[in-house]
């Protein structure tokens, strides 16, 4: 009846978080101080404009919860700049055969589109110079439309009865976001079920070769997979529960 991984976690990450994240740029050669001020006053400003704190309390709840959570670089096209989204690590898989997060040669993350969202990526024409279309026509039409996916409805927090109704009004697709690091690096999106990729490219940005940034606690000592807090007092809290019942 008493949370007590809450308690832990809360306490935790206000201890580890900072409410206004800040750095210091230390110039290392002579006549580069001014630039260094500079440099330092941009970064402290883009750590305000992304509201830095709230990404970084939320990627270290997640990652005491389950065993990583991840931060996921992306450009804003409204900002007109980049932005910094925490993703649920349960969407996400990647290669743990490795000692070393930077040398990993794979990371896929699965995405749920509505129909109209879908379509509007379709390339109709192949000459067509739009690049909102990106989507191969042909595989696009073996696109399976339904109800929002059951395994990830139930991974779902936020329960409330508005969520779950416009998630039954609309048609939804699942697609997977693949990130091929290894030799020059490639970028695809795939149906599921299907061989053929919806879209091929090269990695979408141009000097982050990886977009996620892997956060982690504990080490398993057996990959790079991490442990998460709650599964290290979980019997503990068990037999304390039924003490307390």
């Amino acid at each position: 009846q008493t949370n007590y991984p809450y308690a832990f976690v809360d306490t935790m990450v206000a201890n580890i978080c900072p409410n206004n994240p800040e750095v210091t740029v230390n110039a290392r050669r002579k006549g580069l101080h001014e630039p260094a001020k500079y440099r330092e006053a941009l970064i402290n400003d883009t750590l305000r404009r992304v509201r830095t704190h709230r990404i970084l309390w939320r990627a270290a709840t997640m990652a005491s919860v389950y065993p990583r959570s991840f931060i996921k670089t992306v450009w804003n096209f409204k900002r007109r700049s980049p932005d910094f989204l925490v993703v649920d690590p349960r969407y996400v898989w990647y290669d743990m055969s490795v000692d070393r997060w930077e040398d990993i040669r794979y990371t896929i993350e699965v995405t749920v589109l509505t129909r109209q969202d879908f379509e509007s990526r379709i390339k109709r024409e192949k000459n067509s110079s739009d690049e909102s279309k990106v989507y191969s026509a042909e595989v696009a039409e073996k696109a399976q439309f339904g109800g929002y996916p059951e395994w990830l409805k139930d991974q779902q927090r936020d329960r409330s009865l508005m969520n779950e109704s416009s998630k039954e009004v609309f048609e939804w697709v699942t697609v997977y976001e693949v990130y091929d690091f290894s030799g020059e690096g490639r970028y695809f999106h795939y149906l599921e079920d299907q061989e053929e990729p919806l879209f091929s490219g090269e990695l979408p940005y141009r000097f982050i070769r990886n977009p996620f940034y892997r956060l982690t606690f504990n080490d398993n000592l057996e990959n790079i997979g991490g442990l998460s807090d709650v599964s290290l007092i979980a019997p503990v809290l068990e037999r304390l529960n039924e003490l307390d019942t």
